[in-house]
């Protein structure tokens, strides 16, 4: 009886703000965000003087309109909830083109029906042009396609939640460097099914020899150790090039304005962040690289060499170039770049020291270590940290090395950035697959083109020396050969025909090709070889020995080939090591460790098939 008159006299209980309690009500929607969220509220609403309220509710309604995909929420990242809803959009796209798939609206008419639907979700095209490149039919076929809608919900949903991540204070030096924690939990978790889908998938060759997916990748450049390797193999045969063509080497960093970058260098709020994504930096970095590097061709500068994409700690990307140029054109290179990265904001304080950066790599010997002043050591450290951070002790930050080159693989990954990329140069798929010729038995390679056998004999003898050596060898024989790419062909199936003999009527069975097409209505092609244009002709050369299928097999199974082939890889690295150190002792060694089996190329397109895949008998070319 007594609490009924407790606060009698008393002072009353101080009720909450309303607009406080809407956004906690607004907030509470949003789980993984709800604390994030509030103190970004009452950071607007305490540092902003004047409608301090009505622009935390902007912005609070600006930041739950980014959650939204359509009309599924981002932060659901459960297999099953994107599943449903992939599932639910592609039969609604199929209820929308159905007219068109029977044959009874044209293209155009189908574009229109799925417009609304598709730019609902923020995805807008130019139909008109889609249709003039013979690109809008495919595309209204992926989308009645479950699994396109799944990468694409995936795909938007990392970038968002990226993106919301940073402009929420929550990616920078004092919370979460280079990624969100979502997101390093997410990418950890999706790597493991990855990982687990690939032990447990078998494919077996036209030789009955059978291997698990993620046997295959531990060969190619997905495997971390051959990826750095070869970054490092590649630039170091460029130094090596370029020295003998006479180019300087010079080391570039470039910068975003201030305004792309969401946090200051120890973590505190950037007040000229204007809420620009990660993404939107890589576009800003690309397009400036894009304008200058037309510049370039109508200068006719010649340079080439690498560029590596790099987060700072609150996400925001900028590149390291390691460029070699031709001295005659190197001063007015890095003057034109130098104004192309300045030209949008330059004024702005501290622009001209931290915007672009301008080196050119000594030449000689260095006083400090006795040894020669090496480009590829200027590079070497971004490579490693965005890799596996092998050799590097700390990064920029102070962190240790490995645990932000998984943090760094994060970020790159969920925003859809390209860590790595050969900027002029040879094709270095053509590379790859001209030292697969190097597997061919010596009776087989004799049956290559006299020019490609001497290529891949003197490859085989630089690459025990050096693979650098070998990479810059390819240059030069790139160079003097013409153009050098990948030889794809459409993928085809036996077709069997009926026909009649006109004189007798007899009936008889013809067999013919018939060109295999994918879901999407789209000619399947498969890597065949390499393509060498020389000045009077062209070689076409076959690299790909071995068609693969998936075969079923239990865990058990699976297990028991993933096992077995492991232990056959280790048995390879053992012996390539005991070779190598041989060799390091000055014994005569045969062999050289095996190339990446992979065919991607990361800088050049496919090409058409040519109209005879056979080539023509070739005449003896030396080879210098």
């Amino acid at each position: 009886m007594l609490s009924e008159f407790a606060w009698v006299g008393g002072t009353a209980p101080k009720k909450r703000p309303y607009w406080l309690e809407q956004a906690e009500i607004t907030a509470s929607g949003y789980p993984l965000f709800e604390r994030p969220l509030m103190h970004d509220w009452q950071r607007v609403v305490r540092d902003t003087k004047v409608n301090g309220i009505r622009k935390a509710n902007q912005r609070l309604d600006a930041i739950r309109r980014q959650f939204k995909f359509g009309d599924f929420r981002i932060d659901q990242t459960d297999d099953t909830l994107v599943s449903d809803y992939a599932k639910s959009k592609s039969q609604q796209c199929i209820k929308l083109l159905a007219g068109w798939m029977l044959g009874r609206t044209e293209q155009q008419e189908a574009a229109a029906a799925v417009a609304g639907l598709i730019n609902h979700h923020g995805l807008y095209y130019n139909w008109d042009d889609l249709l003039e490149k013979n690109k809008l039919q495919p595309l209204l076929m992926r989308f009645q396609d479950q699994a396109w809608w799944r990468r694409k919900i995936r795909r938007v949903a990392a970038q968002r939640i990226e993106a919301i991540s940073r402009e929420l204070g929550f990616v920078n030096r004092a919370r979460g460097i280079y990624c969100s924690d979502i997101g390093r939990q997410e990418f950890k978790r999706r790597k493991q099914l990855n990982l687990t889908m690939m032990e447990h998938t078998v494919l077996e060759n036209e030789l009955g020899e059978q291997f698990t997916l993620a046997d295959l990748a531990a060969l190619s450049n997905a495997n971390p150790v051959i990826r750095r390797t070869e970054l490092m193999v590649r630039i170091a045969g460029f130094e090596a090039y370029a020295k003998e063509l006479g180019y300087e080497g010079w080391f570039f960093t470039i910068t975003c304005p201030s305004k792309y970058h969401a946090a200051h260098q120890f973590g505190g709020r950037n007040d000229k962040f204007c809420g620009f994504t990660q993404r939107d930096a890589q576009n800003y970095l690309c397009d400036l690289w894009s304008r200058f590097r037309a510049k370039a061709k109508r200068n006719e500068w010649r340079s080439f060499g690498f560029r590596v994409a790099e987060p700072h700690h609150d996400g925001t990307p900028h590149w390291h170039l390691l460029l070699f140029i031709h001295p005659d054109d190197a001063l007015l290179f890095a003057g034109a770049l130098r104004r192309y990265a300045l030209k949008e904001d330059g004024k702005e304080p501290g622009a001209w020291h931290a915007r672009f950066k301008a080196e050119k790599i000594k030449e000689g010997i260095n006083p400090d270590t006795g040894k020669e002043y090496s480009a590829a050591g200027y590079i070497a450290k971004y490579i490693a940290k965005s890799i596996d951070g092998e050799h590097v002790e700390q990064d920029l930050y102070g962190e240790d090395a490995k645990a932000s080159a998984v943090n760094i693989c994060t970020w790159a990954s969920r925003n859809g950035i390209r860590q790595f990329q050969q900027l002029g140069g040879p094709s270095v798929t053509a590379w790859r697959e001209l030292r697969r010729l190097g597997r061919l038995s010596e009776e087989a390679l004799a049956e290559q083109p006299p020019l490609i056998k001497a290529a891949v004999e003197e490859l085989e003898r630089l690459n025990q020396e050096s693979a650098a050596s070998a990479w810059a060898w390819f240059c030069r024989f790139a160079d003097e050969n013409g153009k050098i790419s990948l030889w794809r062909i459409v993928k085809t199936a036996e077709e069997t025909l009926e026909a009649i003999d006109e004189d007798s009527g007899e009936i008889y069975e013809i067999t013919s090709p018939k060109p295999l097409i994918n879901h999407y209505r789209e000619l399947l092609e498969k890597d065949h070889g390499i393509r060498v244009m020389g000045i009077n002709e062209t070689l076409y050369v076959q690299t790909r020995f071995h068609t693969w299928e998936v075969v079923s097999a239990t865990p058990a199974e699976a297990e028991a080939i993933h096992q077995r082939r492991t232990e056959e890889r280790n048995s390879r690295a053992a012996a390539a090591a005991l070779r190598r150190a041989e060799r390091d002792a000055g014994c005569d060694v045969e062999g050289a460790p095996a190339p990446p089996w992979t065919g991607v190329n990361n800088c050049t397109g496919g090409t058409e098939p040519p109209d005879k895949p056979e080539p023509a008998p070739q005449q003896i070319l030396l080879i210098s």
